[in-house]
């Protein structure tokens, strides 16, 4: 009896997630998906890192240089990123922010396929590994259409992302918004790699061409983890805006712990800049995620003050 127990309280869990997967829309189950091919395709950007196949090699055919490993590194950071959004979204949140979490991830795909047709396989003198090109294209080319398939009922309306804000949750979130969409604009409209590593005598074009053909994957990582703020910031309650930001420390964490490991590779200013960057980002978080406890003593101090001067004036009185 005591083994049937433990049998069926260890099988009690899986059947609990199985009621659970039934439950859920659309939307939801799609998530999942992508968060699992998110975080595939991340482990193979960092590559060596955990002990997998160099990212240069497997997707461009020739071993990456540092800069090429750095740029495929920050594209695993972003699509690990994107994974736990992707099961916050799924298991944590409403179904309106599950939903507009895959369009988020629309947006990407398309930014996705914009890469592919631009570098193209190798079999006609492209640069991608042409089964990586066939897979990643049939990949993408699915997801868009599970997410068509998702969105075809239409969206809720939402709150406008900024000027709906209310409280140190919302407020810290748009300030962080602010911080990831100027990095993303520096990844587009400046040469980003130039201005941030050290390539030697020569530029970072002439000796690692590679590292600008990865910085387009990497930069459709970030532009979706970038996105998905705005997001929450229009249909997420302020609980799952909270657990939001709490979850994300743990991007920022692992990109300190990248910026650190490249180091040598980075120009010293630029590394000081960056990592006070992600320092102020981290304390944004923090304090988003835990607003409610920051400002309720505050509040409590207040309303206590307003209570002593009014006890105070009725006794003068």
């Amino acid at each position: 009896d005591g083994h049937v127990r433990t049998s069926q309280s260890l099988l009690a869990p899986t059947s609990l997630e199985m009621v659970k997967l039934s439950k859920m829309n659309k939307s939801q189950k799609v998530l999942l998906a992508y968060a699992a091919l998110y975080a595939v395709y991340s482990l193979f950007w960092l590559g060596e890192m955990v002990g997998l196949q160099d990212a240069g090699l497997k997707f461009f055919g020739k071993r990456a240089g540092k800069i090429q490993v750095s740029a495929a590194t920050w594209g695993g950071v972003g699509g690990l990123t994107l994974a736990l959004d992707h099961v916050f979204a799924a298991l944590k949140c409403s179904k309106d922010v599950a939903q507009r979490t895959v369009l988020v991830t629309l947006l990407g795909c398309f930014f996705r396929l914009g890469a592919f047709a631009s570098q193209g396989s190798q079999k006609w003198g492209g640069a991608l590994v042409h089964s990586e090109f066939v897979a990643g294209g049939v990949i993408t080319i699915g997801m868009i259409l599970a997410a068509m398939e998702c969105l075809r009922g239409g969206l809720t309306s939402g709150k406008h992302p900024i000027f709906g804000c209310k409280g140190l949750t919302h407020g810290n979130l748009i300030l962080l918004w602010a911080m990831m969409f100027f990095y993303v604009v520096s990844f587009i409209f400046t040469d980003f790699i130039g201005d941030n590593y050290v390539c030697g005598k020569t530029s970072c074009r002439i000796s690692e061409p590679r590292a600008y053909d990865q910085m387009a994957w990497t930069i459709s990582m970030w532009v979706s983890v970038m996105v998905q703020i705005p997001m929450m910031l229009s249909v997420a309650t302020k609980a799952e805006q909270q657990k939001f930001a709490l979850q994300r420390l743990l991007s920022i964490v692992f990109s300190i712990y990248v910026m650190h490991s490249e180091k040598d590779i980075s120009v010293p200013s630029k590394y000081l800049e960056n990592l006070v960057a992600m320092g102020v980002m981290f304390v944004l978080c923090l304090t988003a995620g835990l607003g409610d406890k920051i400002m309720k003593p505050k509040k409590a101090k207040r309303a206590a003050a307003a209570n002593n001067t009014a006890v105070g004036r009725r006794k003068r009185q």
